[in-house]
């Protein structure tokens, strides 16, 4: 059956399904940044490899090249994090971890709940972990780049060169991590796959759309944390006060409802079009059934009046609910999984309040209706006209303060 198992009796007692077993092949050890968190082979072309071109994704390496000399009379921005420990790196690091302890962290929480986690505890943590304490440091880099652009300043920091730095720090230690996970560390690798999915919805808004291809290695990437929750549900299970207990034990319940297919009827109309020649299975209807429940889950709530944090947090890991199969549906463009995405990225605008999100869910449900084939047009008619009314000064919108 291809569903996503989070632990529960069932999952366990059936044989595990291969997900995607390249994002953590052990043998690669060069090549791009992308490549490497992905755990596939990168041909290491200069200045994109084939995979970042393929996928329209900006391709960055580990090597940080040298910056070049201020012009006379150019004003130097302070300079990126350097590879040796230095007084400068000290004094940047410091004022991220206090721009992140002060600032970031609160902008990422959901609500009161999570305030906590991505507050106080994931300042502690960066104290003993370098993959937290990395990804403090990235997180907190985009952060103030943001306050910058919105305050039409300009950052004192290097903005490109520490993004790059602490990214690839961050995924060495997590990767380091990975591959021994234990009760004492499974914390901080929770901790750390959560701001990874922060740092690929941030990508997600800043990605080129023209020529369109659909974002199937976001939701690869930012589904990814579900491997890293399987484990830790299995090992901080003895522990229910652990960090990695709260964090996994809060999507307890979404996946239990995913299994049971309740909200199927949301999006039924999607399922039942068959116009369109698609290959078709028994397999291929469960797929499909899954992805327009979970969607429909969310789907329900449109008309609110405000957001509640189940559903901002149900946004958010929706890309951890979905099967291998439906993205790789969205991978070959059938139209049936493009107009289920439409639904997502029409919500996924609710939180366009959100730094890291912005328009990008505007922008990527706008992008998809265009690839789409006229004769679903007719079938979006109602996310159509709220993208639409969005548009307009006053119209009604959802969003979590």
């Amino acid at each position: 059956m291809p569903t996503t198992n989070f632990g529960t009796s069932e999952g366990r007692n059936e044989p595990a399904r291969k997900r995607h077993a390249k994002l953590f092949h052990r043998k690669t050890r060069t090549g791009c940044q992308r490549c490497r968190v992905r755990r596939v082979k990168c041909d290491e072309g200069k200045p994109i490899c084939s995979n970042c071109k393929r996928l329209d994704l900006v391709c960055e390496y580990a090597q940080v090249a040298a910056a070049p000399r201020d012009a006379p009379g150019e004003k130097k921005k302070q300079s990126g994090p350097e590879s040796i420990e230095s007084e400068s790196r000290r004094k940047l690091e410091l004022e991220l971890f206090y721009h992140y302890s002060t600032e970031t962290g609160k902008s990422i929480a959901i609500g009161e709940n999570t305030q906590d986690i991505w507050g106080p505890i994931m300042c502690h943590a960066a104290l003993r972990s370098d993959a937290v304490l990395n990804c403090v440091c990235l997180l907190s880099t985009l952060h103030k780049a943001h306050k910058a652009k919105i305050a039409g300043t300009e950052e004192a920091i290097d903005v490109e060169k520490c993004t790059s730095t602490y990214l690839h720090l961050a995924l060495n230690a997590h990767h380091k991590d990975l591959g021994h996970l234990t009760a004492d560390n499974i914390d901080y690798a929770c901790l750390a796959s959560s701001a990874f999915r922060v740092y690929d919805f941030h990508r997600l808004q800043n990605r080129a759309l023209k020529p369109y291809a659909p974002p199937v290695d976001w939701l690869r990437m930012t589904g990814a944390t579900h491997v890293v929750f399987l484990q830790a549900m299995e090992l901080a299970r003895e522990n229910p006060e652990s960090i990695g207990w709260k964090m996994t034990s809060g999507a307890f319940y979404v996946v239990e409802e995913r299994q049971k297919l309740h909200h199927s009827e949301e999006l039924i109309h999607l399922l039942n079009y068959r116009k369109p020649l698609e290959p078709w299975s028994d397999e291929t209807h469960l797929v499909y059934s899954t992805a327009i429940s979970v969607v429909g889950a969310i789907w329900r709530f449109r008309n609110a009046q405000e957001l509640c944090p189940e559903m901002h947090l149900r946004l958010l890991i929706l890309p951890m609910l979905l099967d291998d199969e439906f993205i790789a549906f969205v991978e070959e463009r059938r139209p049936r999984a493009l107009a289920i995405l439409v639904y997502y990225f029409v919500m996924l605008r609710w939180l366009s309040n959100m730094w890291y999100i912005g328009d990008s869910g505007h922008r990527e449900a706008w992008a998809i209706l265009q690839e789409l084939p006229t004769e679903w047009q007719g079938l979006l008619k109602e996310p159509i006209e709220m993208l639409e009314s969005s548009l307009n000064p006053g119209s009604h919108s959802l969003y979590i303060s």
